[in-house]
């Protein structure tokens, strides 16, 4: 030995000479730095955006203050919509020209606290008191926001208003049944941005594409709980008014991508089966879609876990197993059955549950002694 101490690079090059690695583990390293990397700890940041937002908070009602007065001293006599319209474009400008001079904590806060005010005074000013004018442009602003807005939260956010309004829209339309094409798109928006993560953290991308991936995914829970209301019958027949129409639909797209995810993940080998067991994989995928048609979220939650699992993403296997718990609960709490029947219903599925998971672990098992062996 030189004394020399060989760099992490060092190492890995020798470990994919060896083949213990495979070719690609420089972008899948940065993958997980990039996952992994954090400025300052949680508590000071919480503590320094909580001071922002007071101060951002100070400074618009200040500001508003004063806007109102000199419009009055100066004899300029505006409807106060209208006011109200300028003055949100003025914040909305403001605020973004702060956060492209500025990256510290505290005036990254003040962006964001003074955007959203100024959305919400320019669409109010803008909309003249008429409810489709104001969603149709707080979803304009959302999309234009979302590129010239250069923050992870604010263009997360924007995502999540965006497909709010665009909800609360089709619901004044009464066009529920387009929730399942919203639904699906949006999935299918994530599933794409995921499958791409790692040729975006190439390019630099990740600011824009990974606060749109998570927007996506969260927006789309928040449509399908809207599926769970089957549990409120007294809401069910207020006048034959649907929520979430025909659920079963977007169970059957949740169905048919998360199967084809599977294979996608087999063939990209990071769904270590073999093709028997692959199969076998995806008719109790098929059949625990076909059981859970009323309940879209199940199988939407089913994907988000298969995504977290094959990409070894700790934070999407979470978010998938607490809104699998969420819906798990909902589909049995609504089902009409009595609390023994119930009891009964829960008690057999969680040993086939227990059962499924103790034969592909044994499978699995099997599997890599088989490869090991070769």
């Amino acid at each position: 030995m030189n004394g020399k101490t060989p760099t992490v690079q060092a190492v890995f090059e020798v470990l994919e000479q060896e083949g213990l690695v495979e070719p690609g583990w420089r972008s899948h390293a940065a993958v997980q730095l990039a996952r992994e990397a954090d400025v300052q700890p949680w508590y000071v940041r919480t503590m320094v955006g909580f001071g922002a937002w007071i101060a951002s908070l100070l400074l618009i009602l200040f500001i508003g203050s004063m806007s109102a007065l000199l419009f009055l001293g100066m004899g300029i006599k505006l409807d106060s919509l209208k006011q109200f319209a300028i003055a949100g474009f003025l914040l909305i400008a403001g605020a973004v020209l702060l956060r492209r001079v500025s990256s510290q904590d505290f005036m990254v806060q003040a962006a964001l606290a003074a955007s959203l005010a100024g959305q919400a005074l320019f669409t109010l000013g803008v909309s003249d008191n008429r409810f489709e004018t104001g969603l149709v442009t707080l979803i304009v602003i959302q999309a234009v926001l979302i590129v010239v807005f250069p923050d992870r939260v604010h263009r997360f956010l924007s995502v999540i208003f965006g497909v709010a309004a665009a909800v609360v829209l089709l619901f004044h339309w009464k066009m529920q049944m387009k929730l399942h094409v919203l639904v699906l798109g949006l999935t299918v928006i994530f599933l794409w941005l995921e499958a791409n993560e790692e040729r975006f953290i190439e390019r630099g991308r990740t600011e824009f594409t990974q606060p749109l991936a998570y927007g996506a995914l969260i927006a789309m829970f928040g449509c399908v709980m809207l599926s769970t209301v089957y549990i409120l019958p007294e809401l069910i027949r207020l006048g034959g008014f649907s929520f979430y129409p025909a659920p079963w639909v977007s169970s059957l797209g949740f169905g048919a991508l998360l199967i084809y995810m599977q294979l996608h993940y087999w063939r990209q080998d990071q769904l270590p089966l073999s093709g028997p067991l692959l199969v076998q994989l995806q008719v109790a995928s098929a059949l625990i879609v076909a059981a859970s048609l009323p309940a879209p979220g199940i199988a939407a939650s089913l994907l988000v876990l298969l995504v977290g699992s094959a990409q070894s993403n700790r934070l999407l296997t979470g978010v998938g197993f607490a809104f699998l718990s969420v819906f798990l609960a909902g589909y049995f709490y609504g089902i009409e059955q009595s609390m023994l029947d119930k009891s009964l219903t829960l008690t057999a599925t969680g040993l086939l549950v227990l059962a499924a998971a103790f034969y592909f672990r044994f499978r699995l098992a099997r599997l890599k002694e088989d490869r090991d062996a070769q």
